[in-house]
């Protein structure tokens, strides 16, 4: 079957001249990568509030759950567009969309985290329950001035998390990782508007439907096999005979339309313009990021914030 698909591939559309992407350097790829880290940069951060959280909630007698360090789910970045991911056709003929699937498992794990913090908290009496929620966010005065960027008098806690990791200007830190995310998304709705995307996606298409599919995207493609419901308590996945001839037609679709590469190119492209409409948020954003970089090691340690960095 797969030899078949293999010569239904040879008559695919050819792919299509695509414009090229300068790829960016100097001050721009430095700061473009640095939008670009983002999500990892917060994962850290986010990792390491939990475990101040922890032993904080531990000092004031409470049980806090965070779960962990979840070394797969620092990748999932990578997973939150289907195109992101390189897939090769080996891969696809012996996993099919596993890369995705499995994703979509350690993603359940994490909630079912959060499912046990509160079924912890469910057992708890309304006054324990009242007690457990004060030393967290120091009480409602202090959860609605923290609401509002200030911070209370008697501070849970979440805030001295933030004031442990984050430093003295936690608030600011606050205040311009949002922004940054708002950098980061409009960059993205660059590349999808980008017509060198839409003609990769047209040749990735013709091909797709060269082979016999009709799916107009990767994500459309990968969506046939998505389990309904609740994904499995156990990360693993076993393909079907027709997941792994779409997504070996898939992989060979990717790779003739240069669409992987086209996405990625395009991505640090439009990253790298939009720092550089915005070098002083970047440049401020480095900064701050060297204080809770060098505290989230000294809390998860520095393999665990490499592992993270690097995946």
């Amino acid at each position: 079957m797969l030899l078949l698909l293999g010569v239904v591939l040879a008559g695919c559309a050819p792919s299509v001249a695509q414009s090229p992407v300068d790829a960016p350097t100097g001050e721009a790829a430095e700061k473009g990568q640095l939008l670009g880290s983002l999500y990892q940069d917060l994962f850290v951060m986010s990792e390491a509030e939990d475990v101040a959280i922890q032993d904080c909630m531990a000092q004031k007698g409470w049980t806090y759950f965070d779960g962990g360090v979840n070394l797969d789910e620092a990748s999932s970045n990578k997973g939150a567009y289907v195109i992101d991911y390189d897939l090769a056709p080996r891969e696809a003929a012996e996993q099919g969309y596993a890369f995705y699937m499995e994703r979509r498992q350690r993603l359940s794990a994490r909630n079912r985290t959060g499912e046990a913090s509160k079924r912890h908290r469910q057992g708890l009496s309304e006054q324990q329950h009242q007690a457990w929620q004060e030393a967290l966010d120091g009480g409602p005065d202090a959860e609605r001035e923290y609401g509002q960027g200030i911070g209370g008098p008697s501070e849970g806690c979440v805030v001295e998390a933030y004031k442990e990791v984050r430093g003295p200007e936690w608030q600011r830190v606050s205040v311009l990782h949002y922004e940054l995310q708002w950098l980061n998304r409009t960059a993205m709705q660059r590349v999808r508007a980008d017509q060198r995307l839409a003609h990769a996606r047209d040749a990735w298409e013709a091909c797709m439907s060269d082979a016999g599919f009709d799916v107009d995207s990767p994500q459309a493609a990968v969506d046939r096999f998505a389990p309904d419901g609740e994904p499995s308590q156990s990360i693993g996945h076993d393909p079907s005979p027709a997941e792994i001839d779409l997504a070996t037609a898939d992989a060979k679709c990717r790779k003739q339309a240069e669409l992987h590469q086209t996405w990625t190119d395009l991505v640090s492209r439009h990253r790298a313009n939009v720092a550089m409409d915005n070098p002083d948020l970047l440049g401020e954003w480095a900064e701050y990021r060297a204080t809770f970089m060098a505290n989230a090691r000294a809390l998860l340690g520095d393999d665990t914030v490499d592992t993270v960095l690097d995946a």
